[in-house]
């Protein structure tokens, strides 16, 4: 049996799931630190790089009474570009979002055969225009007409864009606040049925990192949700992961962080009248750094 089906659904949610983290806060309040602060002027682009990995993946395959067993490496890599093209209400209205390279490379083992791939996303490449009217983004390509992959991975990307999640009101050391199970479907991915858990982030210190004052973010996700694979079938799909995430208080984006934890993946699928169940599970690492430039020092590459 050939899991390429499987591949090719992980990549779509684990690159979603990724890409929440290090969205691009100030000095100390009156009563704590601004974790959210405000954006960058019109002209202002802030890159970021996020990066997947799952080594030593477990793949388990059953029909009937005969089960299968196999590995799966999982390493992808998403580098985009978001410039502010302008404000309203000291907020972006008009953004121009770049996907430098959207890609997820993957390795399997099953019954001595071996099976490597390579897949971009839909959007790798690409530049997109989004505008915010009534606080609803929406965003086509700068040129051409989108293929229906593409238009549908921008009508997902709408749903959540520009969503943070640091609180209004400034932050005191220690604290901590959670985002509610709504927020956690956003995020695990775009083919989310629905979801339950929590994810919770506490105020640790604040440190130097990279040249600049940060604020060091606890961050623990119990995370879970049910997904369409591209056949159509449900899966259910958990992750617990837990780290750090060091928000800048200068620059007013996520620096650097490392999120690491267990993934699981399990459910039945039908194959010609087969039901064949599938559970893959593994230890992953989500790590993720923003800087942002002005647009004579902005990448362009």
């Amino acid at each position: 049996m050939n899991p390429n089906w499987l591949r090719r659904g992980m990549a779509l949610v684990l690159l979603f799931y990724l890409s929440i983290f290090f969205q691009g806060c100030a000095g100390p309040g009156v009563n704590g630190h601004d974790l959210r602060g405000g954006v960058g002027p019109a002209g202002s682009v802030v890159r970021s790089e996020f990066r997947f990995a799952m080594a030593e993946g477990n793949i388990l395959i059953t029909i009937g009474d005969r089960a299968i067993q196999g590995r799966m490496e999982m390493d992808g890599l998403q580098v985009k570009e978001e410039e502010v093209m302008a404000l309203a209400e000291a907020q972006p209205a008009r953004v121009k979002l770049r996907f430098v390279t959207d890609q997820m490379d993957t390795r399997q083992a099953i019954n001595g055969a071996m099976n490597s791939d390579s897949e971009r996303g839909p959007l790798s490449g690409r530049t997109l225009i989004g505008n915010r009217a009534a606080d609803r983004w929406s965003f086509q390509l700068d040129r051409g007409i989108a293929t229906p992959t593409q238009a549908q991975a921008m009508r997902e990307l709408e749903l959540g864009f520009g969503q943070g999640f640091y609180p209004k009101e400034p932050v005191a050391l220690g604290e901590s606040w959670e985002l509610p199970a709504t927020a956690v479907k956003q995020w695990l991915g775009h083919e989310l049925i629905r979801s339950q858990g929590t994810a919770r982030f506490t105020l640790e210190s604040v440190t130097e990192r990279g040249g600049e004052r940060c604020a060091k973010v606890a961050v623990e996700i119990n995370a879970g949700g049910r997904l369409n694979d591209p056949d159509g079938n449900e899966l259910e799909l958990s992750m617990g992961l837990e780290g750090h995430i060091y928000r800048s208080l200068e620059s007013h984006v996520d620096m650097a962080g490392e999120l690491t934890g267990l993934m699981v993946l399990e459910g039945e699928v039908r194959r010609d009248g087969t039901v064949i169940g599938l559970k893959v599970t593994g230890p992953v690492k989500v790590t993720g750094s923003s800087r942002r430039h002005r647009p004579s020092t902005a990448r362009a590459d």
